[in-house]
């Protein structure tokens, strides 16, 4: 299955950010793109769904409230095993109803924490 040409450059972080749902541990976001992003997790993740997310932020970075996370819906577009540690699973999020405010705590976060 050929997948579409990717719109925005994936960005790699200096750090592993946290990813909950309805206060549930889901994974670790190993890269992010203004349109999506990568989540590294214990289990494989239901495709073809959308989940409510949370991921905390750098503790420099904070929403309107004073709080380090954002909450936004996602699409799990794909799931499967990582090919260099097969106890893990990496899932693809296509990124769905960012308002103007997380959508700009996310390019914040891109540009001050991808790696070079």
């Amino acid at each position: 299955m050929k997948h579409a040409a990717r719109e925005n450059k994936r960005m790699y972080l200096m750090f592993y950010l946290r990813v909950f749902e309805d206060g549930e541990f889901l994974g670790f976001v190993i890269d992010l793109s203004p349109k999506g992003m990568m989540i590294i997790s214990e289990a494989a993740i239901k495709t073809d769904r959308i989940y409510k997310l949370r991921m905390k932020l750098q503790p420099d970075i904070k929403n309107k409230d004073k709080k380090n996370y954002v909450e936004f819906k996602a699409n799990c577009k794909w799931s499967r095993p990582d090919e260099d540690n097969t106890s893990f699973y990496l899932n693809g999020f296509e990124l769905e109803e960012i308002n103007s405010e997380t959508s700009a705590l996310i390019e914040k976060t891109i540009n001050e924490y991808r790696l070079p």
